[in-house]
């Protein structure tokens, strides 16, 4: 029985987490206005800690508890790791979601595992493991990316870099241009890689980018997409986007794959970079 109540309580703290921070990681991928501006209370990191450990300490009481009184335990488990689960994800920005839904992804699976113990079902429990282990793979993969640690990205804290000068000397080199200036470059250029990111899928341009693509293709040039882990509203979405565009899987080149080779470019388009 300890094993089992044990597991009740695992998955009902780790899904109610996963269901109201999914719920909220929605919102803020919809750009509702509730969700649109990452939210963070005083406080917020003892907060989240205070109620963890709440839950767990009603978890162990679940655990030795007079059985009477179970129902009513998971039920305050319940509610308190909801509330949880809203404070954890809302203080995280649009941009860092990818990583978020990923490590939530992995939660699920989490809970899938604990549930497959209570109920005795190990397809559950397997599924749930390999879920689990391969969404904790894929947050680290795009932390390592994003030059992040996870905790950095789950805590909502942007790590400031040590400027060594001035605006005005970082800007020094960057100018504005038009689009017939940008036509005329492109009209020379043998190979161009363009790097969509998050703007881009949110603008719903990956059409646009296909068509200018085809238009640099057809005067002989070289077309390739470089492919950030975390580009895109989820994981692999700038693959599912652009695979809908009609492009080429093959010029889809993965960020180890194609950082070499950046120098040997004659234009890089960044779009929609967040």
């Amino acid at each position: 029985p300890y094993v089992m109540l044990s597991a009740t309580a695992a998955s009902g703290i780790i899904g109610a987490v996963t269901f109201w921070g999914s719920l909220v990681a929605f919102g803020k991928l919809q750009e509702l206005k509730m969700f649109k501006k990452p939210v963070s209370l005083p406080g917020q990191q003892a907060i989240n800690v205070l109620l963890l450990l709440v839950s767990l300490a009603l978890s162990a009481w679940l655990v030795v508890g007079e059985p009477a009184h179970a129902p009513w335990i998971y039920l305050a488990i319940v509610v308190i790791t909801s509330v949880l689960g809203v404070f954890l994800v809302n203080p995280i920005g649009g941009a860092d979601m990818p990583v978020v839904i990923a490590l939530l992804n992995s939660y699920s699976g989490l809970a899938a595992c604990a549930t497959g113990f209570v109920i005795n079902n190990s397809v559950l429990i397997i599924a749930g493991s390999l879920v689990g282990a391969s969404g904790i793979i894929l947050s680290n993969i795009m932390c390592k990316a994003m030059n992040r640690s996870l905790t950095n990205v789950l805590f909502g804290v942007m790590e400031a870099g040590a400027l060594a000068g001035s605006a005005d000397e970082f800007y020094a080199t960057v100018r504005s241009t038009t689009a017939d200036d940008i036509a005329m470059l492109l009209d020379g250029a043998q190979r161009v890689v363009f790097v969509p990111g998050y703007g881009m899928a949110v603008a719903q341009a990956q059409h646009a980018v296909r068509d200018l693509g085809k238009l640099i293709e057809e005067r002989g040039g070289t077309v390739e997409y470089a492919i950030h882990p975390v580009a895109g509203r989820m994981p692999g979405h700038m693959n599912v986007l652009l695979a809908e565009a009609d492009v080429d899987y093959e010029k889809l080149k993965e960020m180890d794959q194609i950082n070499p080779t950046m120098e040997t470019v004659d234009v890089a388009i960044v779009i929609g970079a967040n």
